[in-house]
């Protein structure tokens, strides 16, 4: 009768991971659904095919925008001068 409670509990957790394994492949589907979606927007909307073209968008992207922050401060930095000239 030990064997047969061993046999219920193997079976038991024989489903559970059938139950898992299929959950972890309808995830698995989803993700990948997803992902090809991604790609397309980012084909679509910025031409970007690869890892690597991301990466040179992201870095001239990175780049743009130091310029602009330095142009933005410089030109805070000439409208404080001009205003402390006004007050004198």
């Amino acid at each position: 009768m030990a064997s047969s409670g061993n046999g219920k509990r193997l079976t038991q957790q024989l489903l559970d991971l059938k139950d898992r394994i299929e959950k972890a492949k309808s995830q698995r589907s989803e993700m990948q659904g997803e992902l090809k979606s991604i790609r397309k927007q980012l084909k679509d909307n910025y031409s970007i095919e690869s890892i690597e073209d991301a990466t040179a968008m992201l870095d001239e992207m990175e780049q743009r925008l130091e310029s602009l922050e330095k142009d933005i401060q410089d030109k805070v930095e000439e409208a404080e001068t001009l205003l402390d000239q006004e007050e004198d």
